[in-house]
């Protein structure tokens, strides 16, 4: 089974979320350095000439990347996630991106997927504690293929952290198992509909030193955005799609160390939310705070189109 973070040390009691999520992010400039952002830029630029004029892969860039990963003593599960992010430009592509013809751009999976989780109702509620944090967040929406077919039975893989900025399966002390993780199908139009908790931006806890310089360095913030996790799978499709969804007027989207390629794509996987805040509303669905909704369609190249 694939490697997950272990966080046996922290609690949920603990948070690693910043005081405000909504405020400007505060960055240390006297960190900053602008010759590492440089030699970031100049390793990227090999690499990409690498790959588009010497015939070399994906596949051969990665194989590389594990044997220095394989090298390193702070943490090789990090540095395999946050290597390959920062070396996807040289196969991604830096903008022009048309969903309508290519489909909902991908992301990377992340460190911290953990398989089989229970599957929910469409419409459905992610598993959670009954007095779980956040602000409720329904999301809504279709997955259909490029021709405009909705992918019926479709399994959706949902995952995301809680609001003290922690993940389920990772051993922290105090969090179940599966919160806010679950599976659901599509209905027979494709569609589905989920209830969750809006995320807060986050801290890794265990980051190694390095890393943090590199990214402190380069005037990004420690904190990684609000963001959903999810893999589409599908009979239709090539293999399980998988994306990540952001949401827009997130301050610290601007501070994420993603390459202006990633950048453009995450432009197209931001979710616009509406608050709800009318006791109706709230009693309809079955709520005693104000919630948000928002919706996105999933559009996925499929065998055929």
């Amino acid at each position: 089974m694939k490697k997950v973070w272990n966080f046996e040390n922290l609690s949920e009691d603990e948070p690693v979320t910043p005081a405000d999520p909504d405020a400007e992010p505060e960055l240390d400039e006297s960190l900053r350095n602008p010759k590492v952002g440089l030699a970031i830029d100049a390793v990227r630029g090999a690499l990409t000439d690498l790959v588009r004029n010497h015939g070399v892969t994906k596949d051969d860039v990665t194989v590389a990347v594990g044997a220095l990963v394989d090298m390193s003593v702070e943490d090789p599960v990090f540095t395999r996630h946050h290597l390959v992010s920062i070396l996807a430009q040289a196969w991604d592509p830096a903008g022009g991106w048309d969903v309508a013809t290519q489909g909902t751009p991908a992301d990377s999976e992340g460190p911290v997927y953990y398989p089989d989780a229970p599957l929910v109702d469409n419409p459905g509620v992610l598993p959670m504690r009954e007095d779980e944090a956040g602000v409720p967040l329904i999301v809504s929406g279709q997955v259909r293929s490029l021709a405009g077919e909705p992918l019926a039975g479709a399994e959706l893989d949902v995952w995301l952290a809680t609001a003290s900025g922690h993940y389920s399966n990772t051993g922290v002390r105090g969090l179940p198992d599966f919160v806010l993780r679950g599976r659901l199908l599509t209905d027979d139009k494709g569609r589905y509909e989920y209830r969750a908790i809006k995320p807060v931006p986050y801290d890794f806890p265990v980051r190694p030193k390095t890393a943090d310089y590199m990214l402190l360095a380069q005037g990004f913030s420690r904190y990684r955005p609000r963001h959903i996790h999810v893999k589409v799978r599908h009979p239709d499709l090539s293999g399980e799609f998988t994306t990540q969804l952001y949401f827009r007027g997130d301050p610290y989207l601007r501070y994420y160390p993603a390459t202006p390629a990633q950048r453009s794509l995450a432009s197209l996987l931001q979710l616009d939310v509406e608050l709800h805040d009318d006791p109706r509303e709230i009693t309809d669905r079955g709520l005693s705070r104000p919630f948000e909704t928002s919706q996105f369609d999933l559009v996925l190249k499929t065998k055929r189109r």
